[in-house]
């Protein structure tokens, strides 16, 4: 199941919006379609705050993320790495595809399974 939370505009969101711990998130464009599928893990910098701040500045080296994101939306969990793989295999099942920033950051992942929603 895709993260199910309203997105969030971007340019609305400040540091204190985001919390500071593990998670799974989504970037969404202006017409709310799934553009990057991440993570905030053990090593991040700040938890989901400062992996989905990372992806708003001018420094973001990611080319689909910095033409098209527009909106987040964000999960916190401990279990982070299964639900990103959990994320990534549902969203591959539905469109045949990862992402298109998922595609373009050249990130491995692992095999995907093949899972038969309901």
């Amino acid at each position: 199941m895709p993260i199910n939370k309203p997105w969030m505009d971007c340019r609305g969101i400040g540091a204190r919006d985001l919390p500071g711990t593990v998670g799974v998130y989504e970037l969404g464009d202006a017409d709310g379609q799934v553009i990057y599928i991440g993570y905030a893990g053990g090593r991040s910098l700040t938890g989901l705050r400062g992996a989905i701040g990372a992806h708003s500045t001018s420094d973001e080296p990611n080319s689909v993320i910095q033409r098209r994101l527009k909106s987040v939306r964000y999960e916190v969990t401990t279990s982070y790495l299964t639900r990103h793989l959990e994320l990534l295999s549902r969203f591959n099942e539905d469109h045949n595809a990862l992402p298109d920033g998922n595609v373009a950051s050249g990130e491995p992942h692992l095999p995907l399974a093949r899972f038969h929603w309901k």
